[in-house]
């Protein structure tokens, strides 16, 4: 799986403290017979300390992009990040590519 570095977002939270987030575009190709099919997934981390990753979440660049976008611009934390996207995938009816996983480190 490939990791491209895509943007980073810093926000003060309610007490003042600041995070840092970097955002990842995650991208698998599958081998089907003489073809390749691309998955992409997200990946945000939180400054080294945390970080999540939900993959496979579509087939589609575009769409992966226009996820990206929304990530970043709400600065979406690592503990945020499922449940965004699976909002994401309800308003956009997109199927669920399955297995979808979601990994929490801390």
């Amino acid at each position: 799986m490939q990791e491209t570095y895509t943007d980073t977002r810093s926000c003060l939270d309610e007490e003042g403290l600041l995070h840092t987030f970097r955002y990842y575009l995650l991208t698998h190709h599958s081998p089907i017979g003489p073809f390749f099919l691309e998955e992409y997934g997200v990946m945000v981390e939180e400054s080294g300390v945390e970080h999540s990753v939900v993959f496979p979440i579509t087939h589609s660049f575009p769409k992966i992009q226009e996820l990206m976008v929304l990530l970043v611009g709400h600065a979406v934390t690592p503990t945020n990040l499922a449940d965004v996207v699976e909002d994401w995938i309800k308003e956009n009816h997109l199927p669920q590519l399955s297995p979808q996983q979601v990994v929490n480190m801390g």
